[in-house]
């Protein structure tokens, strides 16, 4: 039985999907959103670090009880030890609680009449001319069937619903990541972030550590392939740094998930089917964050449903490539070609790096755009400086 004929339909009530929720019923468009869990925020994935311009860009502004703290930079860490630290003038990293910062957008997209339906999950959907047919099958039993003139897939990684429309295949790749929120940590600057390079705790990516005050953090790591529970076990104990500074630590939780690393899937909308966020991969391979990259996504979406129903997909799709595509493109080159360094090749470069004043480079300001940090590298000369190191580099 066909319950309601609505005009968007998301399948998630993650971040991207109340997002994506919220800025379609601003436009008037009437929305619904299906999730799977009790509730929003459940189960919590990131550590929860947004760049406080992005979200500044969305006109968004979390309150205060969500902020846990503020960081003005970053401290990278070689394998060996050696530190190369990046800082801002002012707090640009926003640590937040995302369980909070779910439910938040979730109030505020029921504040503009965004209607919910939680504890379902929908697995079947049917193209008809220009609507769908969605099937969606309660975990307490029994299911309805709602009709929509789009469907957009904010479901997450696992990207169910995307790939039965067609647009995912097998050659996504993932790292394995995991992290744990910590009280009792040592010799924490509460101002500055911390991520450790090296294969043995984090091949294939990073090890971080996020501070919530001078006390409190979030320690994780992610692999390629590796156990992420072990290796951060490991990292914890037998890291010549981390080992020290986690001696007495006491973990509150540990929570494990996936990350998407080789970025966006080739497209992006089957007919009236489109996908954003995790589900497509819009997601930093440098660093792993999605939640910004997600929000524009979905933002780039919408208004192309707006503007443009009847090619609203091809709309979206362009749109997108023309905003973040070189972006990716960029993050992903980098993203192979630290890949391929070995730990003694990051050592030399950590040893030559303040030789060029590496430091001085805005580098967190850039979090989000990476690519503009290039074009600012060739306008100030660091990157001829840097390719006149790379012999010694490598």
């Amino acid at each position: 039985m066909l319950n309601e004929a609505i005009d968007l339909l998301i399948v998630g009530a993650g971040p991207c999907g109340s997002f994506t929720a919220l800025t379609a019923s601003k436009l008037g468009f009437k929305v619904k959103v299906y999730e799977e869990h009790l509730k929003p925020g459940e189960p919590e994935h990131c550590p929860g670090h947004i760049s406080i311009n992005g979200l500044k860009s969305l006109g968004l502004n979390p309150p205060k009880k969500i902020i846990e703290n503020e960081v003005k930079g970053i401290k990278f860490y070689s394998p060996n030890g050696l530190n190369l630290t990046f800082e801002s003038n002012k707090p640009e990293i926003y640590v937040i609680n995302r369980k909070l910062f779910d439910e938040w957008l979730y109030e505020q997209a029921k504040k503009t009449n965004v209607a919910y339906a939680f504890n379902f999950i929908i697995r079947e959907i049917k193209f008809n001319k220009d609507k769908i047919v969605a099937k969606a099958f309660s975990k307490n039993g029994g299911n309805e069937e709602v009709q929509c003139r789009f469907l957009i897939d904010a479901e997450g990684c696992s990207g169910f619903l995307a790939k039965k429309a067609g647009l995912i295949n097998n050659k996504r790749r993932f790292v394995n990541g995991v992290h744990a929120i910590v009280e009792n940590i040592k010799d924490l600057d509460e101002e500055f972030a911390e991520v450790y390079l090296g294969r043995k705790f984090s091949p294939g990516f990073f090890a971080w550590i996020i501070p919530k005050n001078n006390k409190e953090a979030k320690i994780g790591l992610a692999a390629e392939k590796n156990n992420p529970i072990h290796l951060l076990k490991l990292f914890l104990k037998k890291h010549p740094l981390v080992s020290k500074k986690a001696r007495n630590i006491k973990i509150l939780s540990l929570i494990a998930h996936p990350i998407p690393i080789n970025g966006p899937i080739k497209k992006f909308f089957y007919k009236n089917f489109f996908v954003v966020g995790d589900a497509a991969s819009q997601v930093k391979p440098t660093t792993g964050g999605g939640i910004i990259t997600g929000f524009i996504s979905s933002k780039i979406a919408v208004q192309a449903i707006y503007k443009n129903s009847d090619n609203a997909g091809k709309e979206y799709q362009a749109e997108w490539n023309k905003k973040l595509g070189l972006n990716f493109i960029f993050m992903r080159q980098a993203r192979r070609f630290l890949n391929v360094l070995s730990d003694e090749k990051i050592n030399k470069i950590f040893k030559n790096a303040k030789k060029i004043d590496v430091e001085k480079i805005p580098l967190i300001t850039h979090l989000d755009f990476q690519l503009n940090l290039f074009k600012f590298l060739l306008k100030k000369d660091f990157l001829i400086k840097i390719l006149r190191f790379i012999p010694f580099f490598l």
